[in-house]
């Protein structure tokens, strides 16, 4: 930019070579400007073209999504499987802490179950249970 009170002490020469170069660059701009607008056409066109048609990778996605589903539900299996027996465990010990004579009649209730269902005790289960019953 040149003000306007430069303009009587400036070199006419340098004034005109600076027009020049300014109306050059304006067809530059015009002629990119151009290119622009006219590849923006053509993907208006190219987009406009793809409405309504179904996602081309629709089928790929459906299977992706339902591998995720698959496992997601494969990791709560696991880690329901992994907190049961430690969330059993807890509550073992807070039965444990609460009655102490419990753990050894559970105990016992366990092992005798495990014998009599090996066939290794001579009494009924209906007997043992008598037995456990008046134990506590």
């Amino acid at each position: 930019m040149v003000p306007a009170s430069e303009l009587a002490d400036a070199d006419p020469a340098a004034l005109v070579t600076r027009l020049e170069n300014r109306l050059r660059r304006l067809e530059e701009r015009k002629a990119t400007t151009i290119a622009d607008a006219e590849h923006a056409r053509r993907e208006i066109e190219h987009a406009t073209g793809g409405l309504g048609k179904p996602f081309p990778q629709d089928v790929d996605l459906h299977t992706a999504r339902e591998r995720v589903r698959a496992i997601d539900t494969e990791l709560e299996r696991m880690a329901e499987a992994a907190r049961a027996p430690s969330e059993a465990a807890a509550e073992e010990a807070q039965g444990d802490a609460r009655h102490p004579t419990a753990k050894r009649t559970a105990s016992a209730g366990r092992a005798a179950e495990s014998s009599i269902d090996r066939g290794e005790h001579g009494m009924s289960r209906e007997a043992l249970g008598a037995d456990l019953e008046a134990g506590q």
